[in-house]
This record gives C-alpha cells, sequence and structure tokens, in this order.
C-alpha cells in the first residue's frame, strides 16, 4: 500500500518524497505566495497544487491558501463589483 502511494504520488507530482512545513511556518507562506502570484486564480486550490508540484507538503495548506488570496490586493480588485446608482422613481408630475 506505501509503495503504491509513493509511486501514485510520483506519478502526479514528480517528487519522491516532499518537504513537509508547517502552515505557521514563514517559509510556507513566501512558497504559497509566490504560486498564488503566478496567475492570482481565485481558486486557493491552484496555489495548493502548485506548491505540491515544487515538492512541498503543508500541513493545513488550505487554510493559509485560502488566507493568502483573501489577503491579495489584485484578486480583491477583480473580484470587486461595480456599484450601481440607486435612483428613486420619478413622480408622475415630472414626466407630464
Amino acid at each position: 500500500m506505501k509503495i503504491y502511494l509513493v509511486v501514485l504520488s510520483h506519478k502526479i507530482l514528480g517528487h519522491e518524497k516532499l518537504l513537509l512545513l508547517s502552515n505557521k511556518s514563514w517559509y510556507a507562506e513566501l512558497i504559497l505566495i509566490q504560486c498564488h502570484e503566478e496567475d492570482h486564480r481565485a481558486s486557493p486550490g491552484d496555489a495548493l497544487m502548485r506548491s505540491r508540484r515544487r515538492g512541498v507538503w503543508i500541513v493545513r495548506g488550505r487554510n493559509l491558501a485560502e488566507k493568502i488570496s483573501r489577503n491579495c490586493y489584485l484578486c480583491k480588485r477583480h473580484s470587486k463589483k461595480t456599484l450601481v446608482q440607486k435612483m428613486a422613481p420619478i413622480p408622475s408630475i415630472k414626466t407630464d
């Protein structure tokens, strides 16, 4: 079973062994920031998968990836909706 998992992870991720990091480490945060800034996708899973392809497994990395994408200025700016002016109905006296 263990050999199968190693072979499967080697085929998918391209690494036999992954560096294991805590989600509280500064190095893990820097890696995820760099992975997120490659294309600024809104999905935190994309940055997490890129970090795994680099040979790093971050424990509870999804939480860290969500935090990074939530705090990204460009992602915030692109996800904002434009405001629409709210207008009251025009009185019938002015339309006659």
